[in-house]
């Protein structure tokens, strides 16, 4: 794919003088195959854009979380497993690496925003999200209705303080970004099923919730290595039964689930570009080929070949 040809930017007279890009010479998005190389503003760690092109923007990922926020119109996104159809005031939360694509529904307004989230990391807190950000977040008037106002609030902020361009605007719309996650967050934790009291409930006091930040972070950074359940709860010093009850109470999934979403994320990364089907497979963690591919059909409904085939035909559409 010729990465000239895959670019979406807004023509600077279609754009109010508001919102145009405070770097003039900023060409647009581009894709290398599928991956995106996120252009920050310079000397920051974040972009925004004022988006109304009646364009699609082809499968891709890339290391950024992208917040897309709909002003005006509709917009289908296809991120994950998932296809989702946003209208005016919905906000899409896409996770970092998760492949997904765009696709216009005629006229429309939307702010699409790029986030270097790897700041957030040093913070506990944040990785306990990991489990909700297995897929897309969807936030509006019918989903997470609870924290909506809160965080379109805050969004806009974040937008306004972006295109003021004041003094110390990183520093402060990172600070907005913070809040934002938490909102996130405290809801996930207050409002999980999971969390209900029953008879099978188990109580998540600061000590579990530290251990279980702890090995969501380990796995993020060691998917590829031999983690089985005993080694997970050992690292957290709980017994196997109780490891088991705990995590899937707060991540709604069980500990090998998780373990093959990471491992599958990773290997569909891989993919995208051209490294074959076997490499992907041992590289993310798998110790046989048909493993990995009943892996794979499982959690993306295709084989690893066909995911990857079908990838570079719609790469080539685009041609």
């Amino acid at each position: 794919m010729a990465t000239e040809d895959n670019n979406i930017n807004t023509s600077e007279n279609e754009v109010p003088e508001r919102y145009r890009q405070l770097q003039l010479d900023f060409a647009g998005r581009k894709l290398d195959s599928s991956q995106e190389t996120v252009h920050y503003m310079p000397e920051s760690h974040m972009r925004i854009w004022y988006n109304n092109v009646e364009e699609d923007y082809p499968l891709h990922y890339h290391d950024a979380a992208e917040i897309l926020f709909i002003q005006e119109g509709h917009y289908k996104v296809a991120a994950g497993k998932h296809t989702f159809e946003l209208k005016e005031g919905d906000i899409l939360i896409v996770p970092p690496y998760m492949l997904h694509e765009l696709f216009h529904q005629g006229k429309g307004v939307r702010f699409i925003a790029q986030f270097d989230l790897s700041g957030m990391l040093m913070f506990q807190d944040y990785m306990m999200l990991n489990p909700l950000f297995m897929d897309a977040y969807l936030c509006n008037t019918e989903h997470h209705s609870a924290v909506y106002d809160q965080l379109k609030k805050t969004l806009t902020e974040i937008i306004d303080t972006y295109f003021d361009n004041d003094v110390f605007w990183e520093m402060r719309i990172y600070s907005k970004l913070v809040e934002f996650y938490s909102i996130i967050g405290k809801d996930y934790i207050v409002n999980s099923e999971s969390m209900q009291e029953t008879e099978d409930s188990v109580s998540l006091n600061h000590d579990v919730f530290k251990k279980l930040s702890l090995l969501l972070h380990y796995i993020d950074s060691n998917y590829s290595e031999d983690i089985t359940l005993d080694k997970a709860a050992a690292m957290t010093g709980f017994s196997k039964f109780y490891f088991t009850r705990i995590f899937k109470s707060f991540t709604n999934t069980s500990f090998h689930n998780y373990l093959m979403h990471k491992r599958i994320q990773a290997a569909q990364s891989m993919l995208s570009g051209s490294i074959p089907v076997t490499d992907a497979a041992y590289k993310s963690g798998f110790k046989s080929l048909a493993t990995f591919s009943r892996a794979f059909r499982h959690h993306t409904g295709c084989s690893p070949s066909e995911y990857k085939n079908n990838l570079k035909k719609k790469n080539e559409a685009y041609l």
